[in-house]
């Protein structure tokens, strides 16, 4: 908290500051990437992953898959924020 007046002079010196990313912001959006697009693309492997396996000669709904590309999409635009940022 002390740091904040501080900040807001150089905000107010400099202009709008932006810091460099972590290795650890980068490694999140490439998790972030990776997650998205296995959700986006092989909704069926994901939801396998997550529940099928509990179940026996189980198959899961079209809103299951749909909800699970859909999920897959925010955890991309998610992880292009990170990757920016």
């Amino acid at each position: 908290m002390n740091d904040l007046p501080r900040f807001l002079a150089t905000v107010i010196e400099n202009g709008i500051v932006v810091e460099q990313a972590s290795s650890d912001d980068f490694l999140l959006a490439i998790i972030c990437l990776v997650i998205g697009a296995f959700n986006l693309f092989f909704p069926y492997g994901a939801w396998y992953l997550g529940y099928g396996w509990k179940f026996r000669d189980a198959e899961p709904s079209d809103l299951m898959l749909t909800m699970t590309r859909i999920g897959g999409i925010l955890i991309v635009i998610i992880g292009f924020i990170l990757f920016v940022i």
